[in-house]
């Protein structure tokens, strides 16, 4: 299963996509900046069984560390976005 789905909304379209989400009676649950990737939690679970996120999608950091330690990639293993 799955725990969200991320969306990719530009930052000028922000506000007014959000503004769409509330009038049909759909709130921003979590919200917040990692890095430079902005990101907004609806509370979609109710309506659609899963979690809407949108966001700017921009760069983040690569983790120090994963649990379980068996899913630990390397350096790199991650391509550059």
């Amino acid at each position: 299963t799955y725990h969200h789905v991320k969306f990719l909304v530009d930052d000028k379209d922000v506000d007014s996509i959000l503004q769409m989400y509330k009038d049909k009676g759909i709130d921003v649950i979590q919200s917040g900046k990692f890095d430079d990737d902005v990101f907004y939690y609806l509370n979609t679970e109710p309506i659609l069984g899963i979690t809407v996120e949108l966001g700017n999608c921009r760069k983040v950091r690569h983790p120090d560390r994963r649990y379980p330690a068996s899913h630990r990639r390397q350096a790199s293993e991650y391509k550059p976005t």
